[in-house]
């Protein structure tokens, strides 16, 4: 009866051991699959013909085929 006892108490350890590592390896599968997200897109940025400043390409202003971080720097620059 004792031997049997030992048989199942092995058993369960064993079980109980397989499912904390099933679930430990689980978890880091789903951080690794959050933090593993690829990064947000770099802005690009260009830098002020009059101040040097650098501002993204989305709120940069073109003009005489120079880039300007805003109205009163290109005005200055206008080509003579």
């Amino acid at each position: 009866m004792g031997q049997v006892i030992k048989i199942l108490l092995f058993i369960g350890i064993a079980i109980w051991l397989l499912f904390r590592i099933r679930r430990a390896l689980t978890r880091s599968d789903q951080s690794d699959t959050e933090s593993g997200s690829p990064p947000p897109p770099e802005k690009l940025m260009s830098a002020c013909a009059t101040c040097g400043i650098f501002v993204p390409d989305n709120e940069i202003i073109r003009a005489h085929g120079k880039f300007y971080c805003c109205a009163e720097h290109r005005d200055q620059d206008k080509p003579a």
